[in-house]
């Protein structure tokens, strides 16, 4: 099975950033790949307060999902879109979904962002997502049945530093996290790869990892570093700078392997008091 994490480098123009974008997609299906997966804000990585104006509907025909629907059919690819603006019941305040969607363009899986990213670093970003974001409350596995690991775990960029969240993925059957994100350079440059493999290693699973990369509107920068990351922690490639994207071969007898020899579901004790 191949798979292709893209990095991109996304503003606030969303029309130009689906036009980007479709050209790495074409290149990924072009080498084989069966499943793509996209980063955080693929169509839009501009002011928060402005996310309220370009958010959809999923079951609808706003430009966003004409196109992944689109990139799905054309190119028989299934495609994780790992973070848009989808219409929530607070006008002001979309969601931030990952949607999966299959090679026909229908959607088979909704994750909405649950851990918001609010933070003040030091000599680093002040960020406040709730303000313009609805909070998710579900966790989700989403289920791509033509491919060999069908089990993938769909989770958003801050996520990534709660294992509790991949731990359940596993226990519910994933095989492949995913984690489509829009690091910032500071954050990223001290935690991403260190997470990203620990993430592997402790639940068994490939990690694919989407990234954004470069400056973005609001004096904002994102690191980088797209990566796809085997069951034993193993970096099987990585973009360091630059859109493009990766690829790699995924196979469920490393999977079956690893998670025989060391089976660590069946070895988890979780204390009831401290």
């Amino acid at each position: 099975m191949r798979a292709a994490v893209l990095q991109l480098n996304s503003q606030a123009d969303v029309r130009k950033n689906l036009r980007e974008a479709a050209l790495v997609i074409e290149a990924a299906a072009a080498k084989g790949s069966q499943l793509a997966l996209l980063p955080e804000g693929f169509a839009f990585l501009g002011p928060e307060s402005e996310k309220s104006r370009i958010a959809e509907s999923l079951s609808g025909d706003g430009l966003i999902m004409t196109t992944l629907r689109s990139w799905a059919l054309k190119y028989r690819l299934h495609i994780i879109a790992g973070g848009m603006a989808e219409l929530s019941d607070d006008s002001r305040r979309p969601f931030n979904p990952s949607v999966a969607l299959d090679p026909t363009g229908q959607v088979v899986g909704v994750y909405r962002k649950v851990h918001l990213f609010d933070i003040d670093l030091p000599g680093g970003p002040q960020l406040c997502e709730s303000n313009a974001t609805s909070r998710g409350c579900e966790l989700v596995v989403a289920k791509l049945t033509q491919l060999e690991l069908p089990h993938i775990g769909l989770s958003i960029c801050y996520d990534l530093r709660f294992p509790e969240v991949f731990a359940q993925q596993v226990k519910a059957g994933a095989q492949i996290l995913t984690i489509p994100a829009a690091f910032t350079k500071k954050t990223g440059g001290a935690h991403w790869e260190v997470l990203l493999r620990a993430r592997a290693i402790e639940t068994q699973s490939y990690v694919l990892a989407a990234t954004q990369w470069g400056e973005h509107p609001g004096n904002r920068q994102t690191f980088g570093h797209a990566a796809i990351i085997d069951p034993w922690g193993v970096v099987l490639g990585q973009k360091v700078h630059g859109v493009g994207f990766v690829m790699a071969e995924l196979s469920k007898e490393m999977i079956d392997d690893i998670r025989s020899q060391m089976p660590l579901q069946q070895h988890r004790r979780l204390a009831h008091s401290v």
